[in-house]
């Protein structure tokens, strides 16, 4: 078979059996079309794959695009599971987190709050992603908290885990000789004679 047969042979049968035409599509490396084929037979995660093949940049975020609006369907029919791997795959985790909120799978949320803290961390915007983690690993985010300067909320954090003496040090490195005080007569006196 010459080239132009496999692309009209997939064409083919792309009206009656999308998944044949996807793969006759791809051995030619007419990606964007293989990846509508994979939409069409309901196979969001490989038309994603196909898609993130393309070279023609706009192929590649029309087709991206497409699969978005298919998780949104997905969605808005309560097949959230499906959504879910979909917005996880598109690297749309606040989309994915709301699916798992519907889906009521506590793990789901963890690790996708924990994907969103790191994307918002490496963004540099410390304090959100600090506040996305914070509930799943407080370490982490106090360490986001100390990259944005947001002693307070190290301190508060520090303080819910009953970890006075840590937080009156780093109170004293701040300087904040107030708080340290009010820490240390309010949660630990013996920590005044230190």
């Amino acid at each position: 078979m010459h080239i132009h047969d496999y692309q009209k042979a997939a064409y083919f049968y792309s009206y009656f059996n999308p998944l044949e035409a996807a793969k006759l599509y791809k051995q030619e490396y007419c990606f964007y079309e293989a990846g509508y084929a994979y939409l069409y037979a309901y196979n969001g995660l490989k038309a994603i794959d196909c898609f993130r093949c393309c070279k023609n940049p706009l192929q590649k975020e029309q087709g991206l695009k497409e699969v978005a609006e298919f998780a949104l369907v997905l969605y808005f029919t309560k097949q959230y599971e499906d959504a879910f791997e979909l917005f996880i795959k598109l690297n749309d985790y606040y989309s994915a987190l709301e699916c798992a909120k519907k889906l009521k799978e506590n793990e789901l949320i963890k690790s996708t709050c924990l994907l969103i803290g790191m994307e918002e961390a490496e963004k540099k915007h410390y304090s959100f992603a600090a506040k996305c983690v914070e509930p799943f690993d407080t370490e982490l985010a106090m360490y986001y908290y100390s990259l944005d300067h947001a002693y307070e909320e190290t301190v508060r954090l520090l303080l819910t885990h009953g970890d006075y003496e840590k937080a009156l040090h780093i109170c004293l490195l701040e300087n904040d000789l107030n708080r340290a005080y009010e820490i240390a007569s309010t949660y630990n006196p013996t920590l005044l004679s230190s």
